[in-house]
């Protein structure tokens, strides 16, 4: 009985994971499970946190100075009273950078943090596009091997008709050798379709981990609407790509005002109390109080200054000219994935109302007129070739338009 009881209770755990591990993955489900914590993203995060802490530590003064000693102590007797100038000090002094420099330096650090939430921002893009396309592949090859499948057992139904024929001496001998070769064909491409299957779904395991080994669902997704074409392009300013490199710019800008501070005088303020002894006549002698300013002369500006001025300025130009190319490359990725979206559109429409019917009519005409012996085997099997490339092109046009969709819809994050 324990036995029984022990077999139900294991059925009863496993059973939920196998029914989930059997049903087919949708799109909307590989993008909800792409990992938050993956370390692509996560190293982001934290290092956006580590520069908002460092911020906070550029902001503030350096640390005070504190001195203690003794002064003109006499090194034949090393006794403390014997001159009245020995003294014992205690000193404190406070360095200040030139005016307004701390908050520059926390300014820049900040847009250092937010350049790394942008390029957070720029990886969860990345890993969602991935994610989309690596699925509409795995569609389309786990369709592709469907349609394969089917294709074989059409084959067989001809190889079948054809055996009959060439019973009767009705068909010829090569007529059946060329079926049986076209069906080795056809399942050499569906070995190979399934390979690029398994490379598809393996590229997927990447981001969903291994629900991405899952049967892929076989009803095409609806992907959101990316939109019209000039909206699209007028977002692209506010990618994350773009903003990412906008944080940087800023932070360069504010590192071109930190060096042009360093014309400036440093200061130092600095407070200094002196304690006397007695002096040999048993007199107290009074102690004494320093205060002192201590300045920086940045006389040699030419070959400090002003190169470390013009070092800060060309590394904005240089952060610049990247955003203006990367803007460029994101303009043209946008004109040729928003044609494709367009031309791929035509042709599903063209493939889902004429030709994929077309396509099954001469089928059906290619097989009644080869059995009443109207046509010949070759205009057969070129039907039947036709209707299997026709069947894969529709797939393949159709997820060729989501992959250029869901590369509009990757630009499309600035606009949103």
């Amino acid at each position: 009985m324990r036995k029984v009881f022990a077999a139900i209770s294991l059925v009863a755990i496993l059973l939920p994971l196998w029914v989930k591990a059997a049903e087919p993955l949708t799109l909307t489900e590989a993008q909800s499970l792409i990992n938050p914590q993956d370390p692509s993203f996560a190293r982001f995060g934290a290092q956006a946190e580590a520069l908002e802490n460092a911020a906070v530590a550029d902001g503030q003064l350096p640390d005070p100075r504190i001195k203690v000693g003794v002064l003109n102590l006499p090194t034949n007797t090393f006794d403390f009273s014997q001159e009245p100038m020995t003294q014992a000090v205690v000193g404190l002094s406070q360095a200040f950078p030139p005016f307004g420099t701390l908050s520059l330096k926390t300014a820049r650090t900040k847009h250092l943090a937010d350049r790394q939430r942008a390029l957070r921002s720029a990886e969860n893009l990345n890993a969602l596009l991935a994610v989309r396309l690596d699925w509409l592949e795995a569609h389309y090859w786990s369709r592709a091997v469907e349609v394969l499948q089917d294709s074989k057992d059409s084959l067989r139904n001809v190889i079948g008709a054809t055996s009959s024929r060439f019973a009767t001496g009705i068909a010829r001998s090569e007529d059946l050798v060329r079926t049986e070769l076209e069906l080795s064909i056809v399942e050499d491409r569906e070995l190979d379709a399934r390979r690029k299957l398994e490379d598809a779904q393996s590229r997927l395991v990447r981001w969903v981990g291994e629900a991405g080994r899952r049967p892929i669902d076989s009803v095409f997704p609806d992907l959101p609407p990316p939109g019209d074409l000039e909206t699209l392009r007028a977002g692209l300013s506010r990618h994350p790509r773009i903003i990412e490199l906008d944080e940087e710019t800023a932070a360069k800008r504010r590192g071109t005002e930190i060096a042009e501070r360093r014309y400036f005088p440093n200061f130092a303020l600095e407070a200094q109390y002196g304690y006397r002894d007695q002096d040999l006549m048993g007199r107290d002698l009074p102690d004494f109080a320093s205060f002192m300013v201590n300045m920086s002369v940045p006389l040699f500006f030419w070959n400090r200054q002003d190169k470390e001025v013009a070092r800060s300025r060309l590394e904005v130009r240089s952060v610049e000219l990247s955003r203006s190319q990367r803007l460029i490359e994101f303009d043209k990725m946008l004109e040729i994935a928003w044609a494709d979206w367009i031309r791929f559109g035509d042709r599903v429409d063209l493939y889902e109302k004429a030709i994929r019917s077309q396509a099954d009519e001469n089928i059906d005409a290619s097989m009644v007129a080869y059995q009443s012996d109207v046509t010949d085997f070759s205009t057969l099997m070129r039907a039947q070739l036709t209707e299997i490339d026709t069947r894969l092109r529709g797939l393949r046009v159709r997820v060729d338009q989501a992959k250029a969709q869901s590369q509009l819809l990757y630009l499309k994050a600035g606009a949103e």
